[in-house]
C-alpha cells in the first residue's frame, strides 16, 4: 500500500514577494555604502586648517588680578588640539597664556586669562599663538 501525501509533506512555500524587495533594498543600501566608503578612501585628502576665533567675553577683578574670560570658537570641521592662546595688554609689557587641551570642529571653548592689570584700561589683545592635529 501507497503512503498517502499529507499537508505535512509538503515543501514550505517560496519567499513572499515583500521579503524579495526588503532584500533589494538592503542590497542596494549595503552597495551604495560600500561605494562612498570606497571612494573616500581612493580619493585624495584635502587638509584644511582649523579656523579659530578668540573673543573675550568679560574682564573681572579678583583679589589683586584681573580675570579676562575668553571664548574660543572652531569654525571649521577640523580638530584642534594643544590650542595656545597669548593675551597681552596694550602698552605694557604684560602678557597671559592659556592651552586648551582640545577644539573640535564646529564648537566653542572657555577660558580664562589672568593679569596683574586691568587690562580695560589699556585694551586686550587676543591671539591663537600655535595648536597640534591631533
Amino acid at each position: 500500500m501507497g503512503k498517502k501525501k499529507s499537508s505535512k509533506d509538503k515543501p514550505p512555500p517560496g519567499p513572499a514577494l515583500l521579503e524579495w524587495i526588503a532584500a533589494g533594498v538592503g542590497g542596494v543600501v549595503a552597495l551604495a555604502m560600500f561605494g562612498l566608503l570606497a571612494a573616500e578612501a581612493f580619493s585624495p585628502a584635502e587638509y584644511k586648517a582649523p579656523i579659530l576665533r578668540v573673543e573675550p567675553l568679560a574682564i573681572l577683578p579678583e583679589g589683586n588680578s584681573f580675570i579676562a574670560e575668553i571664548n574660543v570658537r572652531n569654525l571649521s570641521a577640523q580638530a584642534a588640539a594643544s590650542v595656545e592662546i597669548e593675551g597681552s595688554i596694550a602698552g605694557r609689557p604684560e602678557t597671559s597664556h592659556v592651552t586648551l587641551a582640545y577644539v573640535p570642529g564646529g564648537s566653542e571653548r572657555r577660558a580664562a586669562l589672568v593679569f596683574a592689570h586691568d587690562p580695560r584700561r589699556g585694551g586686550l589683545s587676543l591671539r591663537v599663538t600655535g595648536f597640534e592635529h591631533p
